[in-house]
C-alpha cells in the first residue's frame, strides 16, 4: 500500500511542482558584461554534452502525513525519455514512471493499474510549458532555458546576472514564471528555483564529486509548494553511468486497469 502511494506522489511531484524562491539574497548588480560572459562560458563548460544517464538511487518523499522511502533506478536518454523504477524490496520493481517528450506514464504493478496521458493535457493547468528537457536538466544539475532543449553562448542575453561575492545568480522569465540558478565559485549549480503564482519549487544540490571534466552532485533535495500539501523529495545518487544507454523498454500488460492523473491527485490531496 505505502509503495503504491510512493509511486503516485512521485508522479504528482514531477507534474505539479512550483518553486520556492532561494533563501540567499544576491543583491550586488553586476555591470561587467565581459565578466558575465566569462562566467556563463565556464558554466556551459562545466556541463558538457551527454547522451544518456543511469543511476541507482535512494529516494524519500516527505509529506505532512509522514515519509516514504525506496530504492530506485533513474534512467535518462537525452531529449527522449526519463524513467524511474521504484524497487522497495530486494530490487523487485513495484512501479515505474516514464516521461517522454509528449506523454507521461505510470505503472502500479502491485495493483495492476496504469496511467497514460499526453503532456499537452496539462499545459492549460500549469503556469509554464512542460518540457522533457527541463525535467531532465533538473535531475542532472544542469542549466536550461524553458522551451529549449540545449544552451549555448548565444543564450547569454536570455539571463539577468547578479553577484554576491563568489555566488552568481542567473535569472530568466517565461510568461509569469520566474526561474533562476545560483552558482558557486566553481560555476557549479547549487540551487535551481522556479516560481509562478502559488506554484513554488526549490532544487538544492550538494555532495559534489568530480567526474571526468565536470562535477556531479550525489544529493538532491527538492521542496515543492503550491498544492494543498507541501512535499519534499530527496534523491541520493549511488552509482552513476553516462552514455551507456541506447533505448529503454516499457510495456503495459493488457490486463491492467487505466486511471487518470486528475482522479489520482484528488485522492492524494484530500
Amino acid at each position: 500500500m505505502k509503495y503504491r502511494l510512493f509511486l503516485y506522489i512521485a508522479l504528482v511531484a514531477l507534474l505539479f511542482t512550483g518553486c520556492k524562491s532561494s533563501e540567499k539574497v544576491i543583491s550586488e548588480s553586476v555591470k561587467n558584461i565581459s565578466g558575465e560572459k566569462a562566467h556563463f562560458s565556464t558554466l556551459l563548460d562545466n556541463y558538457p554534452p551527454y547522451a544518456s544517464f543511469s543511476a541507482k538511487a535512494n529516494i524519500a518523499i516527505a509529506t505532512p502525513g509522514g515519509t516514504l522511502s525506496s530504492k530506485a533506478t533513474i534512467r535518462i536518454i537525452k531529449d527522449k525519455v526519463l524513467q524511474i523504477s521504484i524497487q522497495p524490496l530486494l530490487g523487485i520493481e513495484m512501479g515505474r514512471i516514464r516521461i517522454t517528450p509528449d506523454s507521461i506514464f505510470a505503472v502500479d504493478k502491485m495493483n495492476r493499474r496504469y496511467i497514460a496521458e499526453p503532456l499537452s493535457s496539462y499545459k492549460d493547468r500549469l503556469p509554464f510549458d512542460i518540457r522533457l528537457a527541463s525535467i531532465q536538466a533538473l535531475f542532472l544539475n544542469r542549466p536550461f532555458l524553458l522551451g529549449q532543449d540545449d544552451l549555448s553562448m548565444k543564450d547569454f542575453s536570455q539571463f539577468a546576472y547578479t553577484r554576491d561575492k563568489s555566488l552568481w545568480k542567473l535569472s530568466s522569465k517565461a510568461g509569469s514564471l520566474v526561474y533562476d540558478f545560483v552558482t558557486d565559485e566553481s560555476c557549479r549549480i547549487q540551487e535551481a528555483s522556479m516560481g509562478a503564482g502559488n506554484y513554488k519549487m526549490l532544487w538544492k544540490y550538494s555532495m559534489f564529486n568530480r567526474q571526468n571534466d565536470s562535477w556531479f552532485p550525489s544529493r538532491i533535495s527538492v521542496l515543492m509548494q503550491g498544492m494543498s500539501k507541501t512535499v519534499r523529495l530527496d534523491i541520493n545518487y549511488n552509482t552513476q553511468e553516462w552514455n551507456m544507454l541506447q533505448n529503454l523498454d516499457f510495456s503495459i500488460p493488457v490486463q491492467y486497469r487505466k486511471m487518470n492523473v486528475s482522479d489520482l491527485i484528488k485522492a492524494l490531496l484530500k
